[in-house]
């Protein structure tokens, strides 16, 4: 991964009342891939197979990748988290660091508490499709 889970991500998207809401999520977070399609071509080793059998058998030719971030908020207060769930119904959300519309996970939304004092929201994001030369 280009960045690791120190960085902050700050999120732009629409409330209920047509209004832009930011926020900046600085808690540790996650980073992976969503493998979406591979596309692979077989081929015969015995007629291709370089001199140095650096080849393979299979070959994959295409593939489909996005990017994703399991972020995490800081402690915040319970004004502040119904605030942020509402990017859960929001018709666009923007990574504003990075100036790309990103994909909400909406099932993925979990929230904790610590005695209604403290609260806390997770989600993940998907980014746009990574583009991936073909070799």
């Amino acid at each position: 991964m280009a960045r690791d889970g120190k960085y902050s991500i700050n999120l732009s998207w629409y409330n209920t009342l047509g209004g832009i809401e930011l926020f900046n999520f600085v808690a540790r977070k996650s980073y992976g891939y969503k493998i979406g399609k591979a596309t692979t071509a077989q081929r015969d080793v015995f007629n291709d197979w370089s001199n140095d059998f650096s080849g393979t058998e299979t070959d994959t030719i295409d593939i489909q990748a996005n990017e994703t971030i399991t972020v995490r908020s800081q402690n915040l207060t319970e004004q502040q988290i119904n605030a942020i769930a509402q990017i859960k119904i929001s018709p666009k959300v923007t990574d504003e660091d990075q100036n790309k519309t990103v994909t909400i996970n909406r099932n993925s939304f979990t929230y904790r508490t610590d005695h209604d004092k403290r609260f806390e929201i997770e989600f993940i994001l998907t980014y746009p499709n990574i583009i991936i030369p073909t070799l």
